[in-house]
């Protein structure tokens, strides 16, 4: 199939948070019930349409360990956006989300790379410890728009990429064969 552009995403955070689970979501429009953890990076793609223009995506879902974050951290490079993933069930994974910006920032020194935060899990609203106010602020703070996820109940996976891809075509696309992220 032909397309107009194709972006390299990149799905990052702590592990067992959802990655995979919503990228696999996307993707196949299907939720396993098992997933083993992610072990290095896995590729997807799939492609979208918004408005008149065909955009192959092609996911790049990484490891949530964080000592191999510093070898894995060559996948950032040139992204075209990040869609950077918590776990509304574990703080730590929300507290962790500084840590995956700076791993995120210090691949791409030289440019601001569009991202969106997501809080996935919300089917599980009776472990929640982080709320939506929190991930807002966070997000704010970061000039980054927030979701809330449930791969398992699909539950605004369209959105979040859509959402990025958008965020992504409003920042970056003058010439679509010089930006960055985008491989014609």
């Amino acid at each position: 199939m032909s397309y107009d552009y194709k972006f390299k995403i990149i799905v990052i955070g702590s592990k067992n948070v959802g990655k995979t689970a919503i990228t696999t979501s996307f993707v196949s429009g299907r939720f396993r019930t098992y997933q083993s953890s992610t072990v290095g990076v896995e590729f997807m793609s799939r492609q979208i349409t918004l408005g008149d223009k065909t955009i192959q995506v092609n996911i790049w879902d990484t490891t949530g360990d964080e000592s191999y974050a510093e070898i894995f951290a060559c996948y950032y490079k040139d992204c075209a956006g990040v869609i950077l993933v918590f776990d509304v069930t574990d703080k730590m994974s929300f507290d962790k989300l500084n840590f995956w910006i700076e791993q995120m920032e210090k691949v791409n020194p030289d440019r601001e790379v569009p991202f969106l935060v997501v809080g996935n899990k919300i089917d599980k609203h009776f472990n929640r410890v982080i709320f939506a106010r929190q991930g807002e602020r966070f997000s704010r703070r970061h000039n980054a728009p927030y979701i809330e996820t449930s791969a398992k109940d699909d539950i605004n996976i369209e959105l979040v990429f859509s959402t990025l891809i958008e965020k992504v075509m409003s920042q970056y696309i003058v010439v679509p064969d010089k930006t960055i992220g985008i491989m014609s």
